[in-house]
Parts: C-alpha cells; structure tokens; sequence
C-alpha cells in the first residue's frame, strides 16, 4: 500500500473537483441530445399540419423521409405514431438518397452528410418540404440552436419553388423567414 505525502494528497484533491465537472458536464451534453432529438421529431412530424400541398387526397399519408445518417432511431417513429395531422397518417421512411421519384412529402437532411445541398437541389420544383439542421444549404426549413432550444427558420421563396403554401401559423412561429420573392 502506497503512502501519500501530503503534497501528493494536496494534488490528488485538487485534481478531483476539475475531473468530477468535466465529467457532469459530458454527461449533461449527453443528456440534452435525446431532447434535442426528440422536440425536432416533434417539429418534422407536426409540420404536415401547416404545409399545403398541391393535388392532395385528403386522408393520403404523408411520407416523412430521413435521408442519409438517422440521428432519431425510434423516437421519431413514436412522434409520427401519434401524429394525423390533417387526418393523415405519417409513414416514416429512411432513404440513402433521395430523388423526386422518392415519393417523400417531407424530407429530412442531417447535416453530416456533404452531399445534402445536392440532394435538396434535385427536389427543386418537386412537392417536397425539405428540412434541413444547417442553413445555407437550400432547403425550406432549418432547424437552429437558439438560447439552447430547437428553433427553424423558413425560406418560404423556396416553398413557393416547391409549389408548397405554408401557413401564416408556421410563419409566424419560425424564428427567421426569408420571404417568397413578388413577381
């Protein structure tokens, strides 16, 4: 048995505070991501609500595609099963890639994947509501990290490409709206 100085007693204790919070804070990082994950499932699975889509029947599903990486695992299947927006059931789908043949309402991009400005440029023109979890990247919705909470902003010329109408109710709740362009 190994017998502590008193200097080394002084460094092991004041090693301990430094490692116990760094140690909290890993963990609290941790825990805020299943959060995190869990109010944008929400959001993707209630935007159905306020997106008008053209040549909809009424009561058909909405097809919610993940494409690429699946940050949600089971938790956006839980949201989508207990969602109808409109009286409409939501099928949750997860792509590799994504094509206006794909059959998706709403798709979403992670932003791990660098192909993603691509992807969401060939659904341009094409009824999608595309989402997106970094800006710049094109798409008609982005999610963004505000004050610590889950917020979107919306780019509705890009909706109007897409030949989606977006309610003043989503407008209004979106933290940035660039507007649709007049013509």
């Amino acid at each position: 048995m190994a017998i502590l100085t008193p200097m080394m007693r002084f460094i092991r204790a004041r090693c301990r505070l430094p490692l116990a919070i760094a140690l909290a804070a890993s963990f609290a990082v941790s825990a805020a991501e299943p959060l995190e994950l869990a109010v944008k499932a929400a959001y993707l699975t209630k935007f159905g609500i306020y997106v008008e889509w053209p040549d909809t029947a009424p009561g058909s599903t909405i097809n919610l595609c993940v494409v690429g990486e699946d940050p949600f695992g089971k938790t956006l299947d839980s949201a989508a099963a207990s969602q109808q927006p409109g009286n409409r059931p939501i099928s949750v789908q997860r792509l590799k890639i994504v094509t206006p043949e794909s059959d998706c309402d709403i798709a979403y991009f992670g932003n791990a994947d660098p192909t993603t400005p691509q992807a969401i440029e060939s659904l341009h023109g094409s009824p999608v509501l595309t989402v997106s979890d970094s800006g710049g990247k094109g798409a008609i919705i982005n999610f963004v990290l505000k004050d610590n909470r889950v917020r979107f902003e919306i780019d509705e010329a890009a909706a109007a490409q897409n030949k989606l109408v977006l309610s003043a109710k989503l407008l209004s709740l979106a933290l940035n709206v660039k507007p649709r362009q007049q013509p």
